[in-house]
């Protein structure tokens, strides 16, 4: 038979192998696509702007992906323009996406600078980078994300 403390530690070694199990699962996961589906400016100073950003989640894996927080940089023509970080509880279902709403701050003399850079080379459109890191629910490794797309421009 055995005694209380041998089932006391097959208990916890039981745990340990589901836990170990709910790690491995994270940590073979394949990065979400994470775009900008839109943009909004939230406020604006002399010496930094806010925005209001839609962010388009896809989650690649059969498994939900519950996040707790992110971190990310928005970058223009190579440039970091602005930062942000959310602690928003999202759950991308499997095979699935969403959207969330974040914010970024940026410093606005740096932007002007991107835009008359723009300007003088007659560009149509912006190539911009979107990158960050995903906190996940109980887990301690970060998922992290990259995605490179163009705001197409019209001037007038």
């Amino acid at each position: 038979m055995a005694t209380v403390g041998n089932r006391v530690v097959l208990l916890f070694l039981a745990a340990a192998v589901l836990a170990g199990c709910s790690l491995l699962r994270y940590k073979t996961a394949e990065s979400p696509r994470v775009t900008v589906s839109d943009i909004q400016l939230a406020g604006f100073s002399i010496f930094e702007q806010k925005f209001d950003v839609t962010l388009r989640m896809q989650n690649p894996n059969d498994f939900a992906l519950p996040i707790t927080g992110m971190e990310y940089e928005l970058c223009v023509e190579d440039n970091a323009v602005a930062t942000g970080v959310s602690d928003k509880n999202i759950t991308v279902p499997a095979f699935g996406e969403q959207l969330v709403k974040v914010s970024v701050v940026g410093n606005f003399l740096s932007s002007m600078t991107q835009l008359q850079r723009w300007q003088k080379a007659g560009g149509s459109s912006l190539g911009y980078r979107l990158k960050g890191k995903l906190k996940m629910a109980d887990v301690a490794v970060k998922i992290p994300f990259d995605y490179a797309g163009k705001f197409e421009l019209q001037q007038e």
